[in-house]
């Protein structure tokens, strides 16, 4: 009964939380550990346990379960506006090497 129902909630959040990994995973790969960091913070620690007991409060059986859509939202909302700043400032040329500096391998 319950089970459904849950599933229902947390799949409102799977969008946004797979978009949240993705920022999470590429400011690692580019060196901008801090952005990844905060993000992963945000995500678990300032948002979605906080989140739990105010929902909580509203809803006392399914408020637990949608703080995780809730804080997938806003840390997706988050992730967003830090990839759209480091894409501006960094440029999407700049972010890829050039063609010449990847190695030809007919050159073998």
């Amino acid at each position: 009964m319950f089970g459904a129902e849950f599933l229902r909630i947390l799949c409102l959040g799977g969008s946004f939380s797979a978009w949240a990994y993705a920022c999470i995973s590429i400011f690692q790969g580019v060196g901008r550990s801090k952005s990844s960091l905060a993000l992963a913070l945000m995500r678990k620690g300032a948002l979605d346990i906080p989140l739990m007991f105010l929902l909580r409060l509203v809803s006392p059986v399914y408020g637990i379960v949608a703080a995780t859509p809730a804080a997938d939202m806003v840390v997706c909302l988050a992730a967003a506006l830090l990839y759209v700043r480091f894409v501006r400032r960094h440029g999407a040329d700049k972010a890829m090497p050039a063609q010449s500096e990847f190695p030809d391998p007919t050159d073998d």
